[in-house]
């Protein structure tokens, strides 16, 4: 019983050893579902902030770049739901 026990617990020691080492890190990216602070974690405040009151939905546009190249980012309940580059 007890060497299985030891083998049980090598087995599931390295299988959780290549999960990490195979997940990549994408806490830096951009993900529909996000909230603000998550999404201002990673692109900082928004240099424009839009507010939408439609049909009794709430939505924010937020707006970040140059005018000719802006990146435009959609929410609605506080979650990312469409991203415009």
């Amino acid at each position: 019983y007890q060497k299985n026990d030891n083998k049980n617990s090598y087995i599931r020691d390295y299988i959780k050893t290549r999960q990490q080492e195979t997940v990549s890190d994408n806490s830096y990216i951009l993900q529909l579902g996000m909230t603000y602070k998550e999404v201002e974690r990673i692109r900082g405040t928004p240099e424009i902030i839009d507010e939408m009151n439609d049909a009794n939905q709430y939505f924010q546009m937020w707006t970040y770049g140059s005018e000719s190249k802006p990146t435009r980012l959609y929410f609605e309940v506080n979650k990312l739901i469409r991203i415009e580059e």
